[in-house]
């Protein structure tokens, strides 16, 4: 059974017999030590007792990780030690086998916003089934996302700084400092920016300053020391 030896070699590891699977005792869940991903918990619920060899067998293909499963698994690893070539080539590899992997597709659409490939990169995050685990991560990529594709059309922050020293609460200026300050990862001078506006002009493109807090919020996480600083006083502005 191609793929499953070692999944087959952990319940030996365990020492289950195949009496354990056959039905002489009663086996709550297998662990399976899948070599690319944590181990993982599985039921066995479905593996009635007095199953023959061929039944057992027949469950346990269906733990085994399929194609598509491993080269996504792989192409992570790949972007680890920065073979982003290759790591680009697994993910597309995977999505070949299945065009809505959702691991895959988020692990290429971060590939392809490295490369500046942002409309290809946003299409392949809209493919992510929304009840995906993958989901929190792609709304950050879609916030880095927006803020790449905004920055070009903002005066530099060159440009802005000189007209501010004039206006400090114009809106647009305070607008056009934070998305490009969040397009370079500046997170710290973008959420200042985006709340100074808050502050001063809610009315300011629909709500402008606090949904670009908002976005900065998802692409940092919710644990993160910026977002547990600015999440209060954003309450506060509001209210």
């Amino acid at each position: 059974m191609a793929g499953s030896s070692s999944v087959v070699t952990r319940v030996h590891d365990r020492g289950l017999t195949r009496a354990d699977v056959a039905g002489d005792q009663g086996v709550a869940a297998v662990a399976l030590q899948r070599p690319h991903q944590v181990v993982e918990r599985a039921p066995v619920a479905n593996l009635e007792a007095g199953q023959p060899e061929s039944g057992v067998r027949a469950f346990l293909q269906q733990l085994v990780p399929a194609h598509a499963d491993i080269a996504s698994a792989e192409a992570y690893r790949l972007l680890e030690v920065g073979d982003r070539e290759r790591a680009e080539a697994g993910f597309r590899d995977a999505l070949a086998e299945r065009s809505d992997h959702p691991a895959a597709l988020l692990g290429l659409a971060g590939v392809l916003l490295d490369k500046e490939e942002l409309d290809d990169a946003l299409a392949l995050l809209e493919r992510i089934p929304p009840q995906a685990p993958e989901m929190l991560e792609a709304k950050a990529l879609r916030g880095r996302i927006r803020f790449r594709r905004e920055a070009p059309l903002m005066l530099t922050s060159a440009e802005a700084l000189a007209r501010l020293n004039n206006s400090p609460q114009d809106p647009q200026l305070l607008y056009a400092l934070g998305v490009r300050a969040a397009a370079r990862a500046d997170y710290s001078e973008a959420l200042e920016r985006f709340l100074t506006l808050t502050e001063h002009s809610r009315m300011f493109g629909d709500d402008a300053g606090r949904k670009a807090m908002l976005s900065i919020f998802d692409i940092l996480g919710t644990e993160h020391a910026l977002v547990l600083e600015y999440r209060p006083r954003l309450s506060a502005a509001l209210h």
